[in-house]
């Protein structure tokens, strides 16, 4: 129908209150559009403590996002049963698009883990496009099987959304014992990235979004805005209208933030 419009699975991050996940899913709804339609957006909420206790809460909820991970593989196996019951003139022809924020990609990965210990045949091309935002995950997450080496399997596309001076994966990273963070440099090795892999380096706006901690610039900025929408209509890379390629790094960068008004 005319007034259809995509559907976003949202995972929210570290130290998120249940209602701050709301909130941040609102945010998504609000800013994000793909070309004049708004956006569906549906919370995946799980057990984030919402506090920032030096190092307890971390481990608190790197725990719980781990127990997760069976209760994400539940939820996909529902909807690809469900989608894959429907009758073809019960199709919207709508797409399905998945985001997932911090150590939302540490629940992702469990989940992703929890349905290839159960069947690995069920993963099937599910979403249209993945988001991995800030993602507090390693650096050799593509390398390796018991991380998120089969998540491309499940989009047409993924890309990460990364900025060097993300203070807390700098945290992450230098006080929980973690690797080196795919959301602060992306991934490891370039070379060995799969083509449906896409890269963007989000320095030039983090700061705007989120002047102190710079991890959470997804929302509060009308230029992720913009470009998430570019990524959710299946906008081809190189017709991003504010992006520039940096050759070196294989990789993307947004440019600049966007005025207001």
């Amino acid at each position: 129908a005319g007034s259809a419009t995509d559907t976003l699975v949202f995972i929210h991050g570290f130290n998120v209150t249940f209602m701050g996940a709301l909130t941040a899913a609102a945010e998504l709804a609000r800013e994000v559009k793909i070309g004049d339609h708004a956006l569906n957006v549906v919370l995946f909420s799980w057990p984030s403590d919402g506090k920032a206790v030096p190092l307890m809460s971390y481990y608190s909820d790197r725990e719980d996002a781990r127990v997760s991970g069976p209760a994400v593989a539940r939820a996909y196996l529902k909807l690809k049963e469900f989608v894959s019951g429907l009758k073809r003139d019960d199709h919207c022809q709508q797409r399905l698009h998945l985001l997932a924020h911090s150590m939302g990609n540490y629940v992702l990965r469990q989940g992703l883990q929890a349905v290839c210990a159960k069947d690995s045949k069920a993963l099937v091309r599910l979403f249209d496009q993945i988001i991995l935002a800030s993602p507090d995950e390693d650096d050799d997450a593509f390398e390796d099987d018991d991380k998120l080496k089969c998540l491309p399997a499940l989009a047409r596309q993924v890309t990460v959304y990364h900025n060097p001076h993300d203070l807390a994966l700098v945290v992450s990273d230098k006080t929980k014992t973690n690797p080196d963070r795919l959301g602060s440099d992306g991934p490891r090795l370039i070379d060995l990235l799969p083509k449906k892999v896409v890269i963007v380096d989000c320095r030039n706006v983090a700061k705007g979004a989120d002047e102190k901690v710079q991890h959470s610039y997804y929302i509060n900025s009308k230029a992720m805005a913009q470009d998430i929408g570019s990524v959710l209509a299946g906008t081809e890379p190189e017709r991003f209208p504010n992006r520039e390629y940096i050759p070196p790094r294989r990789a993307w960068r947004v440019i600049g933030e966007l005025p207001s008004g």
